[in-house]
């Protein structure tokens, strides 16, 4: 038989009996679901060895930059141990809440910053790594808003491996709670509910055995969700023929954070490798947000990826489309939020797609999930040019000609000059400061390039990449100017429905 005349099946799961004939028409019409068979995706997930009611591991430091080193834990004190790092947004707006809880219970509590998955080009037997450096500025300049003991990973990372990637976890920020006894008491990185449970302990209303089992079925819960959702999208009893296409949708129930998905579609038929995959993307707990944008997003990379062997970015769709969606429908809450696109608990989806590898282009596969979507919640989506902000990079003439590098063909090399700040790069480009600038600012508007300079330049610059303004006061030093302007982008934009459609979203919520 032929791809293009395989059997169709749609199966409809309800749970509720719709009310009227008029509700099965529509529901017929417009939610259907298509259900063929494709090679199961597999979803990984981190092993934990470290959990809440262990004994916290040890601290071990290359650098103690800020407050007292701290060799060991002290019985009787509590420890708040957050993970963070010099390119991460969100680690960032949580120092003045940290500075501010260490302040509130300082006769109880120690608060450790601990920078962690800094990126380091040099070999890990190096006593004194250049990224040091850059995290001492870092915290410089953040100054008094960071009002407690600040530690830095060494190059073996061995407190990211003991701590973070023991307790399954490959984000930042993270932070870990150790009682008064030296035990784990807490995992996460909700700032309401760490100072609940700090405020606990102050007042002496904790028990250790409560949080370890309030721990476990926390993480039972979402183990069984995870199972419940695999067992929904992959499970094949009730068909047992060789479907060449499968195709299904469901709310995912449960409470999770750490999203597994592609950030974007890529297709099977164009790679010379032979990864299965590639014709099938399963996706767990994802906002409906995530789910137009892979539908409707490039088939490249957002991310500015540098090749430091080529020494400049990889062809991405960094600066061409806009990175976020923008939703233009009247559902909002009374508050104006759009917590069903964004994902807010519990609007989030489960969903696979999987075609044969024959059929399996970027392309095909992003056809198949646009035709999908329309039928399960009936958005107009459409992708139209808008002009967006974004960060240009200019120069002036001089500077063209004195930034030159006077080592032609040499590798490029990083010197710390150790007089305010001032760190010197020779043999870089300008794709390489805008990779920079973007590894510090991801959800920033793009960085782009439109000074003109296309060879290697050397540069002393006084100033930190992690702090914006700071890092157009250090470019204009050295006759780069660094401005917000606007350009033309390619947006997806939701858009309420068009006639009448009873959509899954509807029969959900009914």
């Amino acid at each position: 038989m032929k791809e293009n005349e395989y059997y169709k099946m749609r199966k409809i799961s309800k749970t509720k009996t719709l009310k009227s004939v008029k509700n099965v028409t529509k529901l017929f019409l417009c939610s259907l679901i298509l259900i063929v068979w494709s090679p199961r995706a597999s979803f990984g997930q981190n092993k934990k060895s470290l959990k809440v009611g262990d004994k916290a591991p040890s601290l071990n430091a290359i650098n103690w930059i800020k407050g007292d080193p701290v060799s060991e834990f002290k019985n009787g004190q509590i420890y708040v141990i957050e993970f963070g790092a010099t390119w991460c947004g969100p680690c960032k707006t949580i120092i003045p809440k940290l500075t501010e809880l260490q302040k509130k219970y300082k006769e109880d509590l120690s608060v450790l910053g601990f920078f962690v998955m800094e990126i380091n080009t040099e070999s890990t037997d190096v006593k004194e790594p250049k990224y040091v450096k850059i995290v001492e500025n870092y915290v410089d300049k953040i100054g008094d808003k960071m009002q407690y003991t600040v530690g830095i990973d060494g190059p073996s990372k061995t407190m990211e491996l003991n701590w973070l990637r023991a307790a399954g976890f490959n984000g930042l920020p993270q932070t870990f709670v150790i009682d008064k006894q030296g035990y784990i008491a807490w995992i996460g990185h909700d700032m309401g509910k760490l100072n609940e449970l700090v405020e606990k302990m102050v007042k002496g209303e904790y028990e250790l055995q409560m949080q370890i089992e309030f721990d476990q079925a926390n993480e039972s819960k979402v183990i069984a969700n995870e199972n419940r959702s695999r067992k929904f999208l992959y499970s094949d009893e009730n068909y047992k023929g060789d479907y060449l296409f499968k195709s299904v949708l469901a709310k995912y129930i449960g409470d999770r954070s750490d999203w597994k998905s592609p950030e974007y579609i890529w297709g099977y038929s164009n790679s010379k490798q032979d990864f299965d995959s590639r014709n099938s993307h399963g996706i767990i707990a994802m906002p409906l947000v995530h789910l137009y944008s892979l539908a409707y997003g490039d088939t490249l990379s957002p991310n500015p990826w540098y090749n430091k062997l080529l020494k400049q970015l990889v062809p991405t769709s960094y600066g061409k489309y806009w990175r976020k969606v923008i939703i233009e429908t009247d559902d909002d809450d009374d508050d104006g939020n759009q917590n069903k696109y964004w994902g807010q608990h519990p609007d989030t989806w489960n969903y696979l797609l999987s075609v044969p590898k024959s059929r399996a282009t970027a392309r095909f596969l992003q056809g198949a999930m646009r035709r999908d979507f329309k039928t399960y919640f009936g958005h107009e989506v459409i992708v139209e040019i808008r002009k967006m902000p974004y960060w240009k990079f200019t120069a002036t003439q001089r500077a063209r000609e004195n930034l030159n590098t006077k080592t032609p063909g040499a590798s490029m090399k990083f010197i710390d000059m150790g007089v305010d700040k001032t760190i010197k790069w020779t043999n870089v480009n300008m794709q390489f400061l805008v990779y920079q600038m973007w590894l510090n600012h991801q959800w920033a508007p793009p960085f782009i390039d439109e000074t003109g300079i296309e060879g290697d330049i050397d540069i002393e610059f006084s100033g930190s990449f992690s702090d914006l303004n700071d890092a157009i006061k250090g470019f204009a030093k050295i006759g780069i100017t660094l401005e917000k302007a606007e350009k033309e982008m390619k947006v997806i934009v939701i858009r309420d429905p068009k006639g009448d459609c009873y959509s899954l979203e509807q029969i959900v919520n009914e």
